[in-house]
């Protein structure tokens, strides 16, 4: 019995192997070349953000601010940097002596992360100051919106009462429902007293 052996097929199986590894292998090259456009924008928005708190720690207040409102002109896709962005700009209205825009700021700031707890290790006694009376007030009026959506229930409820309880009146004032409104019905006469 003859053994035919087929030299064609271990070359062809290694031919096969070697071409599918040559494939993944250029595949995850071009993959790993290609950037991520959530890194980019993530790395083109902290290099401007450093910029701009460059500007900021320098004291140039006023390039800092155009800077940092041209930033949030465009949107920033990454909520981190909207957050530190704000962050920026409530700082350098502090610093110009602008209260109202520096709430303004912190509060579009404390809408994108309600959580956010300054430090005084981190930020200035105004702007930790500013964050706190901010919370204090969102608390403030969440308690309130609260408790008048109660109210209302509660008053709702009385006036649905005082509704009913004038039906009843009319109804009890008119007579029996129904009843032949034409006829009057004379009263009794009062009893006798000792």
């Amino acid at each position: 019995m003859k053994h035919r052996t087929n030299n064609h097929r271990p070359d062809l199986i290694f031919l096969v192997i070697a071409a599918a590894s040559l494939s993944m292998l250029c595949s995850s090259f071009v993959l790993s070349q290609e950037p991520d456009l959530a890194t980019a924008q993530q790395s083109s928005g902290n290099q401007l953000l450093e910029s701009i708190e460059k500007f900021y720690y320098n004291g140039e207040f006023d390039k800092a601010k155009e800077l940092v409102n041209s930033y949030l002109q465009e949107k920033p896709a990454l909520k981190d940097d909207q957050i530190r962005a704000y962050k920026i700009l409530a700082r350098i209205n502090l610093v110009q002596g602008d209260s109202v825009q520096a709430k303004e700021n912190a509060r579009n700031l404390l809408t994108l992360d309600p959580d956010y707890e300054p430090t005084i290790e981190e930020e200035t006694p105004n702007f930790v100051n500013l964050i706190a009376v901010l919370k204090l007030e969102q608390s403030q009026l969440a308690e309130k919106t609260k408790t008048s959506g109660s109210q209302l229930k509660k008053w709702l409820i009385i006036g649905a009462g005082g509704v009913a309880a004038a039906a009843i009146i009319v109804v009890a004032a008119t007579g029996r429902e129904g009843g032949n409104e034409n006829k009057s019905e004379p009263l009794p006469e009062p009893p006798n007293f000792p």
